[in-house]
């Protein structure tokens, strides 16, 4: 699957932010050591390995305001060095 394959299930993939749409982004986002990389690799199809995604995020300042978002959000893909799955364990452990 490609990158442009990829890019029908998420429409943002190959969207660049208009001007008003970067002032909306919480400023954090611009420490992340994500920025300016590709998604594909953190909204993996079911199956594919995370763990490059994971090893990035293991090295961002910004993690924790990130693993947040995905928590309040239920946004899809690795987050904060969390997937889908790891991000509904901790909320069952916590609830």
């Amino acid at each position: 699957m490609t990158v442009l394959d990829r890019s029908a299930s998420l429409p943002w993939a190959l969207e660049r932010p208009d001007v008003d749409e970067l002032f909306r982004r919480p400023a954090w986002q611009a420490q992340a050591a994500c920025r300016g990389m590709g998604v594909e690799m953190f909204f993996p199809v079911p199956g594919e390995d995370v763990d490059t995604a994971r090893a990035i995020c293991a090295r961002c300042g910004v993690r924790p305001e990130c693993l947040a978002v995905a928590l309040e959000s239920g946004a899809p893909g690795v987050w904060g060095g969390t997937t889908g799955k790891d991000r509904r364990k901790l909320k069952r452990a916590s609830a």
